[in-house]
């Protein structure tokens, strides 16, 4: 599944390159855009989708805060590059930003994350893959 995401102009403090990047903005409750490490690809996710809540329920109250790292860490990596809640400059890779909600550039389809392998591990290799998450 993929939807149309509004996107807006970013610049990086690093390299100086202007580039454009999707956005769900402070209006969308319980979504958010992954960044790949390299700054190239993107993906959304809902809290409210099936992996997300059984994660969710494994995590105890008092790791809200770290609830969307650890889902990028568990995403399936797109063209050999890990997801990230940072936005990543797809010119040098930095995620050291002047800028990040410029003006608005338009509209690009952004595809929905995936999770087929960490939805492969059982309840036990899940626990043990957050536990190994939250230390790094």
């Amino acid at each position: 599944m993929s939807r149309d995401i509004s996107t807006f102009q970013a610049k990086c403090a690093s390299c100086g390159e202007f580039f454009e990047h999707p956005s769900v903005g402070d209006q969308s409750y319980g979504e958010m855009i992954f960044c790949s490490t390299d700054g190239k690809h993107y993906a959304w996710v809902s809290a409210f989708s099936g992996f997300p809540q059984k994660l969710d329920a494994f995590l105890p109250e008092s790791a809200a805060d770290i609830f969307w790292d650890t889902l990028a860490d568990l995403a399936d990596p797109t063209a050999e590059k890990k997801f990230s809640t940072s936005l990543c400059c797809p010119y040098c890779s930095s995620n050291n930003l002047e800028f990040w909600q410029g003006k608005p550039m338009g509209i690009r389809n952004i595809p929905e994350v995936a999770f087929c392998k960490a939805m492969a591990l059982d309840d036990v290799q899940l626990r043990k893959r957050i536990q190994d998450g939250s230390k790094s």
